[in-house]
């Protein structure tokens, strides 16, 4: 019985790529990035006088300069959307894509030496670059460190890379807050609160130090991470993540908020992907993974794509987390990690994906940043936006990935 139902799940999987096509993806992913690259001015603004500048220098007065937009700031969506870039530039071999994230690392680095602080009245999320500045959490070096750091592996070995990689690893292995186990944590909203979005925002990174140094200590601490956010946040009634575990009273968060499990799923595929086949806990990651998997297809829509409150209906189709889904089960397809089989969820969330995306490339339906809360309502209530940079990053990853297997198919 179970290879009969298995051999009918794959003629599933193979007639949705019957009635998709690598052209068509890339036709739909290149109009969002085309969007991107055109929308990427590397700028500063003086919010005062309204003049522009490429570069800084030791006169320029920082108390009004904003960069023109969040492209070329360091944010950690933008991190993502680099990632995102060079891997659609390296698939689709489209240099324009590729020097989006090369230009734009080139751009911050080569005026970071002349913003040595905050200036007073503002703070590191108002101030240029104030993220690259001031190393406060997570949020502030993991994610535009993983995308320096896919610059430095292929295109740019620049020194001054290598001196970041450097101060922020120690950042998040010796610094960065952590419970007595050694899970990482933050001071917010309650001291100390594991947050499921921090092994997105740490892992890929030190995955990526493991990497260039060849040092085990580095995937042991990711693996670690990995491992232990799994103890604390697992719902294994729910099969998916609480988005927090609050250590005031040792509980779970409210909700299991689609985006949080986005990130753990992406975060659980950069790990791999740079992990040593040799590696001693790599079948146990991969077994996390999959259960993984398995929890959140059960939570897919007919239109494929996911809920902003996986387990709740009546909350609204949400596209950064489709997206991340998305991406994820296609990956671990074509790594080759999970059996083919799979790709059926992949295809069948690319589906919905693709009716949130207009003609022009406009992306539709993304949830906003989104903190921690103790009522449901926060999440039910939060508002989404066209071409939130939650979300683009995220929707290239998809489209990549599935390119990748359509092509694998000759599709």
């Amino acid at each position: 019985m179970k290879k009969i139902i298995v051999l009918l799940l794959m003629v599933i999987a193979t007639n949705f790529t019957f009635s998709q096509s690598s052209k068509e993806t890339e036709v739909i992913i290149r109009k969002i990035a085309d969007k991107i690259v055109k929308a990427n001015v590397l700028e500063f603004v003086d919010s005062k006088t309204g003049e522009k500048y490429t570069q800084l220098t030791q006169d320029t007065d920082m108390r009004f300069i904003n960069c023109a937009t969040e492209l070329c700031d360091w944010e950690y969506p933008s991190g993502v959307l680099n990632v995102a870039m060079l891997e659609l530039g390296k698939l689709l071999e489209d240099k324009k894509y590729i020097n989006y994230s090369v230009d734009t690392y080139q751009f911050i680095f080569n005026n970071a030496p002349f913003i040595t602080e905050i200036p007073e009245g503002r703070n590191k999320w108002n101030a240029a670059l104030g993220r690259l500045l001031k190393l406060e959490e997570l949020d502030d070096c993991g994610a535009m460190g993983s995308g320096l750091f896919d610059v430095y592996f292929y295109y740019d070995k620049k020194d001054e890379y290598l001196a970041y990689f450097n101060r922020a690893s120690n950042y998040i292995i010796n610094i960065q807050d952590k419970l007595d186990d050694g899970t990482l944590c933050r001071e917010r909203p309650v001291k100390y609160t594991v947050w499921a979005d921090d092994l997105y925002m740490g892992i890929p990174f030190i995955a990526r130090m493991g990497k260039l140094t060849g040092e085990k200590k580095y995937f042991d601490f990711a693996a670690k991470q990995i491992i232990q956010f799994t103890d604390y946040l697992w719902d294994e009634s729910k099969e998916l993540y609480h988005h927090c575990w609050q250590s005031d009273d040792s509980t779970n968060g409210v909700a299991h908020w689609g985006r949080a499990n986005g990130w753990v799923i992406v975060a659980q595929i950069e790990l791999l992907k740079h992990l040593p086949n040799d590696y001693p806990q790599r079948e146990k990651l991969l077994s996390i993974l999959k259960q993984q998997i398995n929890g959140v297809a059960r939570y897919q829509s007919e239109s494929g794509l996911w809920h902003q409150i996986l387990d709740k209906e009546d909350s609204y189709l949400e596209t950064s987390a489709t997206a991340m889904f998305t991406y994820g089960i296609a990956a671990a397809v074509n790594e080759g990690w999970i059996p083919e089989r799979y790709i059926s969820i992949a295809l069948n969330g690319w589906d919905g994906l693709k009716t949130t995306i207009t003609k022009d490339g406009t992306v539709k339906g993304i949830c906003v940043g989104t903190g921690i809360d103790s009522a449901m309502k926060h999440y039910y209530t939060r508002p989404t936006l066209d071409d939130d940079i939650h979300g683009i990053g995220p929707v290239i990853m998809a489209g990549t990935e599935i390119i990748k297997y359509l092509k694998s198919k000759g599709k």
